[in-house]
């Protein structure tokens, strides 16, 4: 009867200890996930949003910001800290991002705002990041705008197409950005639509 006694206490001894291990590799696991996705903002389900979902953070650089330099305003981006500087795609193919690597969002407003206008609203839309992805040609934002750069900046992508976009246009009251990463070029292609 001790036998039977002690290899029973030795089994739950082992199953505790294995359903112990089995949830430390869970966390693990977790943790990895959320590392390797900077922190849960993967694009994941890009592709079954539509042209108007916003994928990233929405900025709107305050009118106050006004300065001399546009690149001094482009730090009131919210996704400045959350995004890596450089892209990558999972495949050698050109992919859409899911979010504003270059902070366009900030230097359009810092433009705005270089240039006497006000401040709008500006969001990264799947459909632009789509456009971008495709280099214009397809399914775009109606009034888009399309660039491409080798270094993704906010003021390279503006200083480039600032006219053709109208950014400095006063009846725009919100705009969208999105960018696309062609890993064989390594070339960044930008688009901007305004919302009016």
């Amino acid at each position: 009867m001790t036998d039977e006694s002690g290899d029973s206490d030795l089994r739950r001894r082992a199953a505790w200890l294995l359903g112990m291990l089995a949830l430390v590799a869970v966390l693990l696991v977790v943790l990895l996930v959320l590392v390797a996705n900077g922190g849960g903002s993967g694009g994941s389900g890009q592709d079954n949003a539509g042209p108007d979902d916003t994928l990233g953070p929405t900025s709107t650089a305050s009118a106050a910001s006004h300065s001399s330099s546009p690149s001094s305003a482009s730090s009131t981006s919210a996704a400045t800290s959350s995004h890596p500087e450089r892209a990558s795609c999972p495949t050698k193919s050109t992919c859409a991002l899911d979010y504003d690597i270059g902070d366009a969002v900030a230097a359009i407003n810092a433009y705005r705002t270089h240039n006497g206008m006000q401040a709008v609203p500006g969001k990264v839309s799947a459909g632009a990041a789509k456009c971008a992805q495709h280099q214009g040609d397809g399914n775009c934002p109606d009034g888009y705008a399309e660039t491409q750069v080798t270094k993704p900046t906010g003021k390279s992508v503006v200083a480039k197409i600032e006219q053709r976009a109208k950014l400095g246009d006063a009846s725009m009251t919100s705009f969208q950005v999105g960018w696309a990463f062609d890993p064989g070029s390594k070339q960044y292609y930008f688009v901007v639509a305004h919302d009016d």
